[in-house]
């Protein structure tokens, strides 16, 4: 089990608008769950329901808040799954309160190959809340053994 934690890849600088956030900027579940980290590899399960407008943080870092990475995990059977799931080029919004359209990729190595291939994917919608925290929403994943990954 590994102890590392990686940066986030949340970007320093935001452009704010007038608006009021959004409604599932307060509103949402949050999540604190170390076994969704990229680094993690033991356990496993998956996302098989609909999980909603949610929040990802680190309760062992001061509540910071986590992401979906936007690079392809290092290995399988990561993030306390046997397929993570990870955003496929994709980058953050920067203006606050704006919801944007992503797919999440999970990745899958073919028999005989060594080539991991995103065989599923799942449309999710990511909102920038302010202060370098988003929320997601994100349906069940497409199958077992397949779960949202956090950086």
């Amino acid at each position: 089990e590994s102890t590392s934690t990686v940066p986030p890849t949340i970007p320093v600088e935001s452009t704010t608008t007038n608006e009021v956030l959004p409604f599932q900027c307060s509103h949402h579940t949050v999540i604190d769950d170390p076994t969704r980290h990229i680094l993690y590899n033991a356990t496993r399960t998956c996302d098989d329901e609909n999980l909603g407008w949610v929040r990802f943080i680190d309760g062992a870092n001061n509540e910071r808040s986590m992401i979906i990475p936007t690079e392809q995990p290092p290995y399988l059977e990561h993030c306390g799954a046997v397929v993570p799931g990870w955003l496929k080029n994709f980058t953050y919004p920067t203006t606050i309160g704006t919801t944007v359209q992503a797919s999440v990729c999970f990745d899958f190595v073919i028999t005989g190959s060594t080539e991991r291939l995103c065989l599923y994917t799942n449309d999710i919608q990511i909102t920038n809340c302010g202060h370098d925290f988003f929320v997601f929403n994100l349906p069940a994943a497409p199958r077992c053994n397949l779960r949202y990954c956090t950086i």
